[in-house]
């Protein structure tokens, strides 16, 4: 007698492709159509049965999280306000010495000299990080404004380190509400917090006493804690975009263009496969 289960992975454990996708024009759209043209379903999902006695029957369909990316230089001299300044786990790094409010746009590098302890040679160090960048970048000094999100995974890559970007949304009272601006893309050892007010980073130095309340981008749940948010994000489905695509179907530039068509003006993260979840039907 066949049995039939109909199955769903989880998105922390199947992912398509080993680290998100940024689309950022017409070129990296179509790599990805190509990408995904050109995948496996089937071995994938056979992967992922419960044991070999299993056989995959049907995929009856696939998930795309799509997720737009607010976009802008960050690193322009901000004066922080009065609520970060007495936030006792944020280092803002965004004066000298003197009091003088930084303005070489290099808060991301500073940032990463006080989360590696380097304070005595903050300036050296910045310096060598911001090197790093733009040569990693091939960049000029000249045409250097800050880093903008969308740039970040470069970053992560160029200075060997794993980024995350919060924000904190205050509510009528003191206490505030944790919003996660932008996600690692990498697993470096080395693990660099910033907190991002206007258009500066600053460093996070405990993020256990960042606040005491996150909150979902998607559906605006809160939680106690990172951890808890992290557990969430891999399960959270609102507001996303889903195409489902029929087993079998060639995919097809006309199809995502016309079904992404109001994206493709903006940059995009499209996240763990973007955290796309295979449907399975097996039968044995």
């Amino acid at each position: 007698m066949r049995k039939v289960e109909i199955l769903y992975a989880s998105m922390g454990v199947d992912k398509l492709f080993a680290s998100p996708k940024l689309i950022e024009n017409l070129q990296d759209f179509n790599q990805l159509v190509k990408e995904m043209t050109e995948k496996d379903f089937v071995e994938k999902a056979t992967q992922n049965r419960p044991n070999t006695s299993w056989s995959v029957h049907k995929i009856t369909n696939i998930t795309l999280y799509v997720f737009p990316i607010p976009d802008h230089n960050i690193g322009c001299p901000i004066s922080p306000s009065e609520r970060t300044k007495q936030n006792k786990a944020i280092i803002t790094a965004s004066t000298d010495t003197t009091g003088r409010l930084y303005e070489d746009n290099l808060c991301l590098f500073r940032a990463l000299a006080y989360s590696k302890g380097q304070q005595s040679t903050l300036t050296q160090s910045t310096k060598h990080y911001y090197e790093m960048y733009l040569n990693g970048m091939n960049k000029l000094n000249q045409d250097f404004k800050g880093v903008p999100l969308s740039d970040l995974r470069f970053a992560e890559r160029i200075l060997n380190c794993s980024i995350n970007v919060y924000t904190l949304e205050y509510n009528t009272g003191k206490e505030a509400n944790a919003k996660l601006m932008y996600r690692a893309t990498t697993n470096y050892k080395h693990k660099l917090n910033l907190h991002l007010e206007e258009s500066h980073f600053s460093w996070i130095k405990n993020i256990s006493l960042y606040t005491k309340s996150y909150k979902c981008t998607f559906c605006n749940k809160l939680m106690k804690s990172v951890r808890a948010l992290n557990s969430h994000n891999t399960e959270c489905t609102a507001g996303e975009i889903t195409l489902c695509i029929p087993t079998g179907y060639i995919l097809r530039l006309d199809l995502f263009s016309k079904s992404l068509k109001m994206f493709t003006s903006q940059l995009m993260k499209i996240d763990d496969i973007i955290r796309t979840l295979l449907y399975l039907i097996v039968k044995r």
